[in-house]
């Protein structure tokens, strides 16, 4: 059986499961769901829409969190977590703050900005998806902004509060690292992949997948603070030496 990542490609908890099954070595195909039309679907074979999905020997596994404990469990190179349950238990610490502090915020953040111009959105939508992406989004773009928004509270307030929140995350973040390259003990764990993944989209375009498309003044404003602080150094260092990316 074939292993398929059914994801979207703008998404960075897709951007950790990728990045994962890459550092794991794994050979699978990406299949790009569409927002909006994905959890008919996905509804086949999981509960509730959210992606990435990873279908694997013969296992379908939801949430890029459960997709890095099942690659540990059925790799037992390169693992991601570390085996003492001290460790174990820091990682995974490090793993929800990620969620909490950066993944979530960062969504509604760009989500606020980038909605207000369908071709921007749309454009990353439709990214190596199904030949009727554009013509969707063309008939259906305004009822999947609402739902957008609607579901991740996206508003003017709830971005600035985002990025309070991502901007306090990045501090702590750099106090924890100092000059050290990992966050736990001088090894590569899920921990620095999990904040590193759910930070991608704060890279320069050039340096990841999120270039297609518009991009709205005041995303390229925090993209640019972010790279003048350390932990955009940080970022940058640590997809040179950990993310090489399978050959498809």
């Amino acid at each position: 059986m074939q292993t398929v990542l059914y994801q979207f490609p703008i998404s960075h908890y897709c951007e950790k499961a990728r990045w994962a099954l890459d550092y794991k070595g794994v050979a699978y195909q990406q299949c790009n769901l569409l927002p909006g039309l994905h959890a008919r679907k996905l509804r086949r074979w999981v509960a509730g829409s959210s992606v990435p999905v990873l279908a694997m020997n013969g296992e379908y596994v939801q949430d890029s969190t459960a997709i890095i404990d099942f690659l540990d469990r059925q790799i037992s190179t390169r693992q991601l977590t570390p085996a003492d349950s001290a460790g174990r238990a820091q990682a995974l610490q490090w793993e929800r703050f990620a969620a909490d502090h950066i993944g979530d915020p960062l969504r509604v953040y760009f989500y606020h900005y980038l909605l207000q111009n369908p071709r921007s959105v749309i454009d990353r939508f439709t990214q190596g998806g199904p030949w009727y992406g554009r013509l969707f989004y063309s008939l259906a773009f305004p009822r999947v902004r609402n739902l957008i928004r609607t579901g991740y509270g996206v508003s003017q307030q709830s971005a600035d509060a985002a990025r309070q929140r991502m901007e306090a995350a990045f501090t702590r973040l750099e106090e924890q690292l100092h000059s050290n390259d990992y966050l736990l003990d001088g090894a590569f764990t899920r921990a620095d992949l999990s904040v590193g993944a759910l930070m991608s989209p704060m890279l320069t375009p050039a340096a990841s997948s999120h270039a297609a498309g518009l991009v709205p003044a005041e995303i390229t404003e925090f993209r640019r603070t972010f790279r003048s602080r350390p932990l955009g150094d940080w970022l940058t260092n640590l997809y040179q030496r950990h993310r090489q990316a399978n050959p498809r």
